[in-house]
């Protein structure tokens, strides 16, 4: 598991109000026992909140995994489940062929 976005020392407080967590999903992903994975997430998600940033989750490829996600309450979550990369003078149109109920995390 992989916590991006937490700099240090005053460059952390400095971007703390923009900042956005984003945890990704190696466990799910090799099979590991999902109760100690749902704990880790939950303290990651704890520690994020009370800091007042988002929680975005890495690596989503399922929509199993998404609804996991769900259910630890996470906000928002970015993987192949919802769009290989794509180069960014295609980002028009994957943003007009959105899917109702998604949207962009820190725009």
């Amino acid at each position: 598991m992989a916590l991006h976005g937490a700099a240090g020392g005053a460059q952390a407080a400095a971007r703390r109000a923009r900042a956005v967590p984003r945890v990704h999903l190696p466990a799910l992903q090799t099979g590991k026992d999902v109760t100690e994975q749902k704990r880790i997430e939950e303290k990651i998600r704890h520690m994020a909140h009370s800091l007042g940033l988002t929680v975005v989750a890495e690596g989503v490829e399922t929509a199993g995994q998404l609804a996991f996600l769900k259910l630890l309450g996470c906000e928002g979550a970015q993987g192949y489940f919802f769009s290989k990369p794509v180069p960014a003078a295609e980002i028009g149109t994957l943003l007009r062929g959105w899917k109702p109920g998604l949207r962009l995390v820190g725009a």
